[in-house]
């Protein structure tokens, strides 16, 4: 019986993924939740959420709510972002969108946890997914490493 409990829940999960990327972006009735109701949503969802572009959409999702009211919003975005794990995010991704959002840019907060994701793919850290293409080179010219 438990085994089809897990089946039934893994299932509900993609269910529920395939519905929310698709169709809120931009729903104003998305837009118009509070911020105590897309928290417990998105804390909802984090289980398990490997999938890259999942979590890009996540990240477009509450980009696109604060910016709905940025004045009042502002404030609880790196609350949201860091229910984010943007570490699964695609290199690409994190390189050209997220760390020139403004929201990301204005936020101490938000930059140190944008920065322990490069860090954890570049080190490649066994919690992160990404398989990376690159190989990457730090230090400089005068470099003593």
């Amino acid at each position: 019986m438990a085994l089809f409990c897990f089946k039934l829940l893994q299932k509900g999960r993609i269910t529920e993924r395939n519905f929310f990327e698709l169709n809120i972006v931009n729903d104003q009735d998305f837009l118009d939740m509070s911020y105590e109701e897309l928290k417990n949503g998105l804390e909802a969802m984090k289980d398990g959420d490997d999938d890259l572009n999942f979590n890009e959409q996540i990240f477009e999702l509450i980009i696109n709510w604060t910016n709905k009211d940025i004045i009042n919003r502002e404030s609880v975005f790196p609350t949201l972002f860091k229910n984010i794990q943007i570490h699964k995010c695609s290199l690409k991704y994190l390189a050209r969108i997220v760390a020139s959002n403004s929201l990301i840019n204005n936020s101490l907060e938000c930059s140190r946890y944008l920065n322990e994701a490069f860090s954890k793919i570049v080190t490649n850290d066994p919690s992160t997914t990404v398989k990376s293409q690159y190989l990457y080179c730090l230090g400089g010219e005068n470099s003593t490493y």
